[in-house]
């Protein structure tokens, strides 16, 4: 989704939002971040999740959809335990 806005709650979503990740989201917007995914990989673990979009991500960047040295970031969460982490 393009903006942080679903996340943050700003927008009014109906949804409950976790207050954790509304947070997460805010920092996001902060940062300038305009774009947020998510991933679900059944029967898999949130890491393992993590770990599968983090390799599809970067794929993406060595594909011709990003050109030759343009910038790219990003940070991926995922749940563990109640907590969001932040894949290393």
């Amino acid at each position: 989704m393009e903006g942080m806005d679903e996340l943050t709650g700003f927008r009014g979503a109906l949804r409950l939002i976790d207050p954790k990740l509304s947070q997460i989201a805010k920092g996001a917007k902060e940062a300038g971040v305009r774009y947020a995914m998510q991933a679900k990989y059944l029967r898999a673990t949130n890491q393992k999740t993590a770990d599968e979009l983090s390799a599809v991500l970067n794929q993406a960047y060595q594909s011709d959809l990003y050109k030759k040295g343009e910038g790219f970031r990003g940070w991926i969460f995922y749940e563990d335990n109640g907590q969001y982490v932040e894949r290393e």
